[in-house]
């Protein structure tokens, strides 16, 4: 799966030199000439014979050996040999170290979707997601220690080739994906079900577990600075079974304009959640472009939507219509009033002010002592006289 081994060619050179694998990665090698899993061999410093699980499948005219390195294999120079050509590479100490599987796609146009199981044999470490012909659910995924996680992506063009590429630490991955027309020979069993009264290779469907209810795959908000917008995102359970210790997150810049309830909830199968979002609930963040992606599942299955925020200072440049720019709409929601002018707070406060001295006049009215009002009554009837 490395980039060097991409479709050796062989005929000219007695042996490849490959970059460096950390103990118990995947290899992958791509290879014009045909052979079987029974020519595979590796050694370790030339004479070791190390044990290991070859693959080879043929693939239109390329063959794809593969397998996975001993996690506990000693560092230093390997050499594999594989009858129509060999190569040699170094396993070196990393902290980090992945496997991934399946090493390949071939698109199936009865599906939408596919995806790969990434998975952590040691360290904690971010993989960095790219692709060219396909479209992953997410540009970023975490791995901690023994974990493993789905990277679910979608299809451009089934009839066209592709790749996704990955890239942790200091290594880097190539998947290549088929075009739907190329049929796989297998020349060793792996993962599959056989019936053996048709000799018939089924392989097992694939669910895709959870579904954000949406009609694209991101999100662009238009708000002013003084604009908020509650929105409404709908997720379905797709898996056929019920899924537990759900829940939603939020990752990037939007963590710190947006606020929605989070629990742990539990979806039956087919079930649809709304839950909704407040982007810019306090009305006061910065003019600028905000990304980062909600993120919903479980320790087992995840997806998420990119989302990017667009706050203008000038409210009057911000499309008060609907919350996404284009045609396609992701969110249901609307704008908020926005916060009433400060004039109308000083007003309130002139009247109250007002309305306290006519109080304070009339209580001293009141309190003005009979004595006092009868000597001006005397006073004035001298005058009269």
């Amino acid at each position: 799966m490395k980039y060097f081994l991409l479709l050796l060619v062989i005929f000219s050179f007695a042996s490849v030199s490959a970059e460096d694998f950390g103990a118990g990665e995947t290899v992958q090698v791509y290879v014009d000439d045909s052979f079987s899993s029974s020519d595979v061999k590796l050694y370790y410093n030339y004479t070791d014979v190390v044990s290991i699980n070859s693959i080879v499948k043929e693939i239109s005219d390329t063959n794809i050996l593969y397998f996975d390195l001993p996690i506990n294999c000693s560092l230093g120079t390997y050499y594999l040999d594989y009858s129509v050509g060999n190569l040699t590479f170094v396993v070196v100490d990393s902290s980090s170290v992945m496997r991934i599987s399946p090493v390949y796609h071939i698109f199936d146009k009865t599906k939408s979707s596919f995806y790969l199981e990434l998975t952590s044999v040691k360290g904690d470490f971010d993989v960095v997601v790219n692709a060219t012909n396909a479209e992953p659910r997410k540009s970023l995924v975490s791995l901690t220690e023994g974990s493993t996680k789905n990277l679910y992506i979608d299809y451009v063009d089934t009839s066209s080739f592709g790749s996704v590429q990955l890239s942790y630490e200091n290594f880097s991955y190539n998947i290549n994906l088929f075009p739907v027309d190329i049929e796989p020979v297998v020349n060793q069993t792996e993962d599959i079900v056989v019936n053996e009264t048709e000799d018939v290779v089924i392989v097992p469907e694939e669910k895709v577990p959870l579904t954000f209810l949406v009609t694209n795959p991101e999100a662009t908000i238009s708000l002013g600075v003084n604009q908020s917008v509650v929105a409404t995102l709908k997720v379905q359970n797709t898996f056929g079974e019920k899924l537990e210790g759900l829940s939603y997150s939020v990752t990037g810049d939007i963590v710190d304009i947006v606020s929605f309830k989070s629990e742990e909830i539990s979806m039956e199968a087919d079930e649809i959640i709304e839950t909704e979002f407040l982007f810019n609930p306090n009305e006061d963040a910065f003019a600028g472009a905000y990304t980062g992606e909600i993120v919903f599942g479980n320790s087992d299955y995840e997806i998420s939507l990119l989302v990017v925020v667009i706050i203008s200072a000038d409210a009057e440049e911000t499309s008060t219509e609907g919350v996404v720019l284009g045609d396609d709409i992701i969110f249901e929601g609307q704008i908020l009033e926005e916060k009433k002018s400060n004039t109308v707070l000083i007003v309130g406060i002139v009247l109250v002010v007002l309305m306290l001295f006519l109080i304070a006049v009339v209580v001293l009215k009141l309190r003005q002592t009979p004595e006092k009002r009868f000597n001006q009554y005397i006073e004035e009837t001298k005058k009269k006289k």
